[in-house]
Order: C-alpha cells, then structure tokens, then sequence
C-alpha cells in the first residue's frame, strides 16, 4: 500500500494518508461478534496481549510510525516471505511484487504460525518450536 501511496504522489494526486483497519488486533470476530470470549484476532498495526488486553508496539507499527515522521520510504521496508495460508491466498499477486528485495522472515513461534496466539505472561510469545517461514513471497 505505502508504495502505491507514493505512486499516486509522483503522480501528482493530492495526497494525505490512508487508514489500516485494525489499528489494534480485533477481538471474538471469529464468532462474527455473537459471543464475547476475548478471543485475539491478530491483524492489527498493535497486537493486544491475552491478559489485559493491553496494545503492544510490533514491527508494523514501528515501520508506520517512521512513515508518518518522513523518516521512511516503501523502500525501507522489509519485504517478507508469505506464511501459509497466505502463501496460496495471494499468489496471483505476485507478479506486482516482483520488484521487492525479498527475505525470510524472523523466527516465528509454530503457535502464531497456525493462528494461535497463544501467551504465558501477555508480553512475550509463549516458548515454542521454531521454524522458518514458507516458500512464497510478501511485504
């Protein structure tokens, strides 16, 4: 997105900003919202902790932070390799992202992997076996 934002300012569209919907990780959605469990959909720009529900700074919103102050481009952002099932969701997308400096991702705990964001303290993954990400490509 942030790279089509600078497209259409070259472009000389008057520019402003954009929204990402979540700011913050959504809740009990998986239920469409019919049952109040807590329950932490992990798609926002600040992750929420499992205890308190308190909104935590993740990479993402690092990297928005620095966008917003002028202090980054779309090209200083990492570009990472899609997690399944994201992997198959978005392959036809790929050939507009040829052009990105690709790199594995960080080590992520098996339990984010499939979904469950599962945590002992509400601050830090729970310990977990590792492993690398998938094959394909992402941002």
């Amino acid at each position: 997105m942030v790279e089509q934002c600078e497209q259409l300012v070259a472009e000389g569209v008057e520019f402003r900003g954009f929204c990402w919907f979540p700011l913050i990780d959504s809740t009990d959605w998986d239920t469409m919202l019919q049952k109040a469990r807590g329950k932490i959909d992990p798609v926002g720009i600040y992750w929420l902790d499992q205890k308190k529900y308190r909104r935590n700074a993740s990479m993402l919103s690092d990297s928005f932070r620095l966008l917003a102050q002028g202090k980054a481009t779309s090209e200083d952002l990492p570009a990472y390799q899609f997690l399944p099932p994201v992997n198959e969701q978005l392959r036809g997308f790929l050939p507009q992202m040829s052009h990105w400096d690709w790199r594995m991702p960080p080590d992520i705990p098996v339990s984010v992997l499939k979904g469950a964001w599962s945590r002992t303290d509400g601050d830090t993954p729970k310990p977990t076996k590792r492993r690398r990400a998938g094959r394909l490509q992402a941002a």
